[in-house]
């Protein structure tokens, strides 16, 4: 279960681009890519490009798209669709 509003946990899963997580990056990846972009088209999606050292010899690319999308369903209230596609 989840003790969150789903605006709150959506908030969280998508504001990564934040200074702290960019240090993290920096002091665990040197110089490898990270770009982040949000609200694709005018949408509530995210490309994700990382790259990540998983070892000295181990350098791998990664590219995520995180999407959501708020249903008002008029007898249920409040539904969210989540995709990810890794």
């Amino acid at each position: 279960t989840v003790d969150k509003a789903a605006e709150s946990l959506l908030a969280e899963v998508f504001e990564i681009d934040m200074y702290a997580n960019h240090r993290q990056h920096i002091e665990e990846n040197s110089n490898l890519v990270r770009k982040i972009r949000k609200n694709i088209d005018g949408t509530r999606s995210m490309h994700y490009h990382v790259g990540k050292s998983l070892t000295v010899l181990d350098k791998r690319l990664f590219e995520l798209w995180y999407s959501w999308k708020k249903i008002n369903a008029s007898n249920t209230g409040s539904t969210y669709m989540v995709g990810f596609v890794p």
